[in-house]
């Protein structure tokens, strides 16, 4: 038989709805795992979260996966405490979630939405854990553009050009696809003027492949 304070979210709940503001949890009676709340009406509160994970339109995405994957049967709405002054719910809902560490809280900062009057404690707690999530992401965002500006504005150095170009004069010999030995000074040029792949052509002369469009490296 079911306690008066803990009801499955498919329950009728005719006895359940005098309950007056406090905090709450729902729990998976598979795992034990659970989500801390707040609530100036917890029968208002629990018929919310039904109503919302029956829809599939939830608000956390942790508790609606649970909901889809357990089944109703086994997400409990248990209460906590019954707080008579509502001024200080979220004061005791943060005292919860500091010491219970809920696992389907998505954030660990109180925040109800139920009209409660939040203390200026907590608002200072809310805002300093907004602007660190702006921060980071600003953070984020910024490494993001400088990488972009740094890769996209990136010249070669006069050191690498001069690599380059020597790499490029060196003289090589292939055979091109009629057996013919053919010698050149501009590797580069040579792959223009034939339409051939550089690299693949670079490759050939290092035997890494055997052969490109025919052309094959001296012996």
């Amino acid at each position: 038989m079911e306690k008066d304070s803990e009801k499955i979210l498919i329950t009728p709940t005719e006895n359940f709805t005098s309950m007056p503001s406090g905090i709450y949890k729902l729990e998976n009676k598979i795992t034990g795992d659970f989500y801390v709340g707040s609530a100036v009406n917890l029968h208002r509160r629990f018929t919310k979260h039904g109503h919302t994970l029956r829809s599939q339109t939830h608000k956390n995405p942790i508790l609606q996966n649970v909901y889809n994957k357990y089944g109703p049967e086994n997400l409990l709405f248990k209460i906590i405490e019954i707080v008579t002054d509502v001024d200080r719910l979220i004061e005791i809902e943060q005292f919860y979630i500091d010491n219970l560490t809920p696992k389907y809280n998505i954030c660990r900062v109180a925040a109800s939405s139920l009209g409660v009057k939040r203390s200026e404690i907590t608002k200072e707690k809310i805002r300093k854990a907004n602007l660190g999530k702006h921060l980071s992401e600003e953070h984020k965002r910024k490494v993001s553009e400088n990488n972009a500006k740094f890769w996209l504005g990136k010249h070669r150095t006069l050191v690498t050009k001069v690599k380059i170009a020597k790499n490029n004069a060196k003289p090589f010999i292939l055979i091109d696809p009629f057996k013919k030995v053919v010698i050149g000074e501009n590797l580069h040029k040579f792959c223009m003027d034939n339409k051939l792949d550089h690299s693949a052509v670079y490759k050939v002369l290092k035997g890494i492949y055997h052969s490109h469009k025919g052309w094959t490296k001296a012996q």
